[in-house]
């Protein structure tokens, strides 16, 4: 099949060829150890909030924090790929190109890891029961019953 036949497509063939595609990208990223070390650190995560009883919520924020995170491992792993194909010596270029793709995926692995940390955290505190007021001072208003006077018999 030529070029020109693969841009001809349309309806379910051309949903069904995108897929195949995409499918293929999944593998080839499979191989990179960075991308299996996220899976696992989802796992690890999913289990932990499993644990905690981390809210729906929670979850589908931490899927798609995720899926963001594989997207940008997807992105960096492409552009190295480029940037080895154009500039197989050492370059400065090489370089520069190859630790502003590693930045950003450090950047939504910091997202991904503060919030797991955040849920984690608070679940935490709640199972605790630890007293946040003790660390944040709240003022409380006096009750009805006593209103500043030290003798109870009138409350």
């Amino acid at each position: 099949m030529d070029k020109s036949e693969a841009f001809k497509r349309n309806g379910f063939s051309h949903l069904r060829a995108s897929f195949t595609y995409s499918m293929s990208g999944a593998r080839y990223l499979l191989r990179e150890q960075a991308a299996r070390h996220e899976i696992w650190m989802v796992i690890t995560a999913s289990i932990s909030f499993g644990v905690v009883r981390a809210s729906f919520a929670e979850h589908l924020t931490l899927i798609a924090l995720f899926i963001l995170v594989v997207c940008v491992e997807a992105i960096n792993t492409a552009g190295e790929a480029i940037v080895d194909h154009v500039s197989p010596e050492i370059s400065e270029f090489a370089k520069r190109v190859k630790d502003l793709l590693s930045f950003a995926v450090f950047c939504t692995l910091l997202l991904f890891g503060g919030f797991t940390l955040s849920v984690l955290f608070s679940a935490q505190d709640l199972q605790l029961g630890m007293d946040m007021s003790r660390v944040l001072p709240v003022e409380t208003p006096p009750s009805p019953n006593n209103l500043g006077h030290s003798d109870n018999r009138l409350a």
